[in-house]
């Protein structure tokens, strides 16, 4: 599913409190993940106990909003994060650009017949992130559709 808020937010517009509350429950019992945007960084969350994956891909052409509400997200819920200007802020499963100043950049998602896989790209197309591909949890996401 994707949506333009994001569930979980640690940048400056923060945690969307009524998709906590009302979205999360209905994809963490359909199976379903979550992609969005908004806030101007990248983030990948997992929702530890339903196993939902979050992306949020909204650096866009700037990066990237302060994680001034880091402490809205939970403890560990958070893999990778790049944030503040230019990606000098806190970051999350990153060790920092390769190529200078991150400007800004976009998030390429494949999707296949069983799995989805997420590159997360600066403005020159560098990738800045590729975790493992996510797995489809068709069993479950079958008895809600």
């Amino acid at each position: 599913m994707a949506g333009h808020y994001p569930i979980w937010s640690a940048g400056a517009d923060g945690t969307t409190q009524l998709l906590v509350d009302e979205l999360l429950p209905l994809l963490s019992a359909s199976g379903a993940h979550y992609f969005s945007g908004h806030d101007h960084m990248w983030q990948h969350l997992v929702e530890t106990s339903s196993g939902t994956q979050m992306f949020q891909a909204g650096a866009g052409k700037y990066c990237c909003y302060e994680d001034s509400n880091l402490g809205t997200v939970p403890d560990g819920y958070i893999q990778f994060m790049i944030s503040g200007d230019a990606g000098s802020g806190t970051s999350i499963g990153y060790d920092g650009p390769s190529k200078g100043a991150i400007q800004g950049g976009f998030g390429g998602f494949v999707f296949g017949d069983e799995a989805v896989q997420v590159t997360f790209y600066d403005q020159d197309g560098a990738v800045l992130y590729e975790p493992s591909p996510v797995k489809r949890r068709t069993a479950a996401m079958r008895k809600v559709l």
